[in-house]
């Protein structure tokens, strides 16, 4: 029996937004754990190394696998690189004959799609695939049959064939992310590369950091919310309820993890998740801040406003939480009430003054165009950021129908509606208006809106009006600078 060799291939990512794949190096740690050997490749890195010596994207690649000469080759499939992956995988199938798998939100939702469209593909791998993907690589390496691989889909005919799912991973479970296979590649120009561009995302530029290096981390995995316009509550939903779920890491395991990512020499961590556990888990994150505290490391976090309480808020910043932000989407009630939201704008005012009493810089994520939209509702928005956001603490997206999102199945958009040469003037029908991968004014101020649909309300013209708006405000200048000015309370271990 052959030894598995699996190249894990990263398309290139819009907007060179990214840190890190941490579910990518949870994937490479229980590969390791199996025996198998591992590689990454990111074209991101390659790309970098691209523009500082001239050589060619492809040579890396070609160079990585004369090398490495993988049995598996997984590619990493999101909505936002959903086209950068199928170049990079019709890329690979013509260099090699191995057999190459996708995994990843967009693969999982839309496995059938993928399959049926794209035949350099052999397999997708749906949801969480870190005890998957090792049993697939032995089964490729040694001829076995594939009927028990979980969560596998593959074509067996004209036919698309779907095997069963595995329960989620308990808590206890879950595995460390393996870093060094993103900071040390074996290819001498991805290795010069890796860090530097690993280092150049938005986590770089939070206030209150301080200048040091930022890691990423998680402490859960899922979402215990069901948001109609956000994914992870279907990608980890509980395949028994349906019911979307959020697993906590244990307090020990995070905090080992965490110690090496301060010898690796970073004095920063931010947490990549969806919700960030705070007084909704009270005994986890009394243990967590105790922990934190002695590691010397500041911190930030998304999560709820709900779970931003004062009380909590002066151990909270003791243990390093210096930066953290919730997702409000709107301060109109009558426009929360469409997307399930409640947040009464005085207590928002109340938890953001708290946190800066505190030394915590809170921002708040606004969307425009969601349900019932309107010029007049922008107004309002607009005049309330004047007003209630001195600091111009706030970020902004436009309202997006992503796959398998509650607002996307109630629209009718298919998997295939994403599809590169799917006809997107068909969504006018419904009445949504797609905003193209070329949009970078866009995509530069509104995070994640190109490459998707949105309410024909906001057609792309009206996003830069808004846009411009803002701006002419003064709104993003005076977030600039407290950005640059802010000076976080000593911190001391």
């Amino acid at each position: 029996m052959h030894r598995p060799r699996v190249l894990l291939a990263l398309p290139r990512y819009r907007g060179f937004n990214h840190g890190l794949f941490l579910g990518i190096a949870c994937l490479a740690t229980t590969l390791k754990q199996s025996g198998a050997d591992v590689e990454v490749f990111d074209e991101d890195v390659a790309a970098q190394a691209v523009t500082e010596t001239g050589c060619n994207a492809h040579q890396i690649l070609d160079r990585v696998l004369e090398t490495f000469k993988p049995t598996l080759v997984g590619v990493h499939a999101n909505t936002p690189n959903y086209a950068a992956a199928l170049q990079l995988s019709k890329r690979l199938r013509e260099v090699t004959d191995v057999p190459i798998v996708a995994g990843g939100p967009h693969a999982t939702i839309a496995a059938e799609c993928l399959l049926s469209r794209h035949a350099q593909f052999d397999y997708v791998l749906r949801g969480e695939a870190d005890d998957a993907l090792p049993a697939l690589a032995w089964a490729v390496s040694s001829n076995r049959l594939l009927d028990e691989i979980p969560g596998l889909s593959r074509r067996i005919g004209s036919s698309v064939v779907h095997n069963a799912s595995l329960p989620l991973l308990d808590c206890r479970h879950i595995p460390r992310p393996d870093r060094g296979v993103f900071l040390n590649p074996p290819d001498p120009d991805l290795r010069k590369y890796a860090r530097p561009t690993y280092l150049r995302n938005f986590t770089s530029s939070i206030p209150g950091f301080a200048g040091r290096m930022v890691a990423g981390a998680f402490s859960s995995r899922g979402c215990g919310y069901s948001c109609p316009f956000c994914s992870p509550s279907a990608f980890w939903a509980d395949t028994t309820t349906s019911r979307p779920v959020r697993r906590l890491r244990l307090v020990e395991d995070l905090i080992g993890e965490l110690k090496e990512v301060r010898d690796l020499g970073y004095g920063a961590v931010f947490f990549d998740e969806p919700t960030f556990p705070m007084s909704s888990e009270r005994v986890w994150i009394e243990e967590f801040t105790k922990q934190m505290k002695s590691l010397g490391l500041l911190w930030g976090a998304p999560t709820r406003l709900e779970e931003l309480e004062p009380g909590l808020l002066p151990q909270l910043a003791d243990s390093g939480l210096r930066y953290a932000y919730f997702g409000l989407e709107t301060p109109q009630p009558d426009l929360q009430s469409k997307i399930g939201k409640h947040a009464e704008i005085k207590t928002v005012q109340d938890r953001l003054r708290a946190c800066e009493d505190n030394g915590i810089q809170c921002d708040v994520s606004l969307f425009f165009g969601g349900p019932g939209e309107t010029d007049e509702t922008v107004d309002a928005t607009l005049l309330w950021m004047d007003q209630c956001l001195p600091r111009g603490n706030a970020f902004f997206s436009l309202a997006a129908y992503w796959p398998g999102t509650a607002w996307s199945q109630a629209a009718g958009l298919a998997p295939e509606f994403w599809e590169p040469d799917f006809d997107h003037r068909r969504a006018e029908d419904l009445g949504l208006i797609w905003y193209s991968e070329s949009a970078t004014s866009i995509e530069r101020f509104y995070s994640n809106s190109t490459g998707t649909y949105h309410p024909a309300f906001l057609s792309v013209e009206r996003a830069l009006r808004i846009k411009e708006r803002i701006i002419a405000s003064g709104f993003r200048a005076r977030f600039s600078q407290y950005a640059r000015t802010l000076d976080a309370p000593e911190f001391s271990a």
